[in-house]
């Protein structure tokens, strides 16, 4: 089954004031209620990078603030532009070698991109949390987990049910699961109750939690909601992608661009 999450978090304005700027370019879309000082808004054309690079870009340099535009493709990839007053503050990528990567030489196998230090700072986050960030960031799929003789539904299974294929060594740990183990316990009781809410938003389960702890990502959307747990985005970024999908639109949300008959 396919899964695809496309929008853009906005950092400041208010709701009304990100739904009237973004109607006055023209755009078909959902802005979401204000949490944690965060919007979210999407569009049908944010399925486009170029597009929604520029509306990201633009809405950062209106507001002077940072704007964070993510897409989640297939579940298969994981990108985001940090825009902070208009321009590019940090871009990642975390398997930049499932498209041409721009047909660039050279393709890193491994996550690209990505600082913590400065994600945190623009999203007031304590300095803390940056280790956690960077195992989110850096952590890869198991190749045992993800190999060809395991179908979709079997790899599922097993990771929703928190087992993994014997090859995998749970005392190795990932680098995700390290990150977590060495932070204190307060701060981790913390996160895993805000991820587990998140991977449910995700739709992945709170299983997919539990085993992630372990184990690390199986799935682009557990890297997803474990970042959007770290920053406290609100968990629409996990699931919205356009005012097609209405039960992904929570409530509150404005529409723009949409006559009310339709």
């Amino acid at each position: 089954m396919s899964f695809y999450a496309y929008n853009i978090a906005i950092k400041g304005p208010t709701q009304a004031e990100t739904a009237s700027y973004f109607e006055g370019l023209g755009e078909i879309g959902v802005v979401t209620p204000q949490e944690n000082g965060t919007t979210v808004f999407s569009s049908e054309d944010c399925t486009e990078k170029n597009h929604i690079e520029r509306l990201a870009r633009a809405a950062s340099q209106r507001f002077a603030c940072p704007a964070l535009a993510m897409h989640n493709y297939d579940d298969a990839l994981l990108w985001y532009q940090l825009i902070v007053n208009g321009q590019l503050a940090d871009e990642y990528h975390s398997c930049p070698a499932y498209f041409d990567y721009g047909g660039r030489a050279n393709i890193p196998e491994e996550p690209d991109g990505g600082n913590a230090r400065t994600l945190c700072a623009t999203w007031g986050i304590d300095n803390a949390w940056i280790p956690l960030i960077e195992g989110i960031f850096r952590e890869t799929k198991n190749t045992t987990r993800d190999s060809p003789e395991l179908s979709d539904e079997i790899r599922n299974f097993l990771w929703r049910g928190g087992e993994l294929p014997s090859a995998t060594s749970e005392s190795e740990g990932s680098q995700f699961a390290r990150a977590l183990q060495a932070l204190p316990q307060a701060m981790q009781d913390d996160f895993l109750s805000n991820f587990s809410q998140a991977c449910i938003a995700a739709g992945v389960g709170d299983r997919t939690s539990e085993a992630a702890s372990r184990f690390g990502f199986l799935q682009e959307r557990g890297r997803h909601a474990a970042l959007a747990a770290a920053l406290g985005l609100p968990l629409s970024v996990l699931s919205l992608c356009s005012v097609e999908e209405e039960d992904m639109i929570p409530e509150g949300s404005i529409l723009i661009g949409i006559d009310e008959e339709e």
